[in-house]
């Protein structure tokens, strides 16, 4: 492996790409997308190794190296899938990574959400073909929600889900997806599970600290700021 779990972590502190909140209740918390919506004193932010290639090679790699560690035999997928822009990156570089590791080509696919009324969907903008093994990506398993849209649009598309999920970091602190007699296996860089509280028993807000989405430019740099 190129980096080892601790050092992608000291990588993410040096590109301040992890946050934690210190106590100071000047400083806003983050709370989880939809439909979580709990409240959480750390968060990650994939988005420094999505537009470095070399970091997205090296991450792709350690990724596959760790889906061959649970089973040489976990390459043996015919398409690699994300959800957005991010984890479809990721898609592609390790689709690339497993087509080099075994001399023979793998497809990717990016899906992206489409909301009608009350439900929330993933369409692939590459077609799955049918029958088609499919191991899916995310950048960062925060809710389990991208994954379970993911494994509807493929079963839709009439494609096989394999017993792997690869993710660049785990938030949920589970090793398996799912449940029964064969749950998906989860291989991550980094598993770090995240305190959440329910807004109303959150101690951040009670200590007059604000709630705000993590994502975006300005609220990223809120929450970095000095107080």
């Amino acid at each position: 492996m190129s980096r080892i779990s601790e050092e992608w972590i000291s990588w993410y502190r040096a590109e301040r790409s992890f946050w934690s909140h210190d106590g100071n209740m000047k400083r806003p918390h983050t709370f989880l997308p939809f439909p979580s919506m709990r409240h959480c004193n750390s968060f990650f932010d994939n988005g420094f190794i999505m537009q470095n290639p070399c970091l997205l090679n090296d991450a792709s790699r350690d990724l596959v190296e760790l889906l061959m560690a649970y089973d040489t035999t976990a390459i043996n997928v015919d398409r690699v899938v994300g959800l957005g822009v991010n984890a479809g990156l990721l898609a592609y570089g390790i689709a690339r990574e497993i087509g080099r590791k075994r001399s023979l080509q793998c497809l990717c696919s990016v899906a992206m959400k489409r909301t009608i009324g009350h439900r929330t969907t993933a369409e692939f903008v590459q077609s799955i073909r049918m029958g088609e093994l499919v191991l899916m990506v995310n950048d960062a398993l925060i809710t389990g929600g991208s994954i379970g849209l993911l494994t509807e649009a493929v079963a839709v598309a009439g494609g096989y889900i394999a017993p792997f999920v690869a993710t660049l970091v785990n938030c949920l602190g589970i090793m398996e997806w799912g449940s029964g007699k064969s749950p998906t296996k989860i291989a991550t860089l980094i598993n770090c599970p995240l305190q959440t509280w329910a807004p109303s028993e959150c101690p951040l807000c009670k200590g007059g600290s604000e709630a705000i989405h993590p994502k975006g430019k300005e609220n990223w740099a809120r929450l970095n700021a000095s107080y």
